[in-house]
């Protein structure tokens, strides 16, 4: 694996770890303030889903256009 793989995927279980704690912290599992839980799901109903549909449906373009971009040829 190319050092520059390498560093993407260590950035890549980075963002995820943060991600995860925060999806967490917005359903409420670390934190108990109401405000925030309510705001975390308005988030994810309304930003995160609909990423991830997104990115679910064009998955074969966008791995395409990722290699594109990130390659060190």
């Amino acid at each position: 694996m190319k050092p520059s793989t390498i560093t993407l995927t260590m950035l890549g279980h980075c963002v995820l770890a943060w991600t995860e704690f925060n999806i967490r912290r917005m359903l409420g599992e670390v934190t108990s303030d109401e405000t925030e839980i309510l705001k975390g799901r308005e988030i994810i109903e309304e930003k995160m889903m609909p990423c991830i549909t997104y990115i679910k449906t064009e998955e074969v373009l966008l791995k395409s256009l990722l290699e594109t971009l990130f390659s060190t040829r």
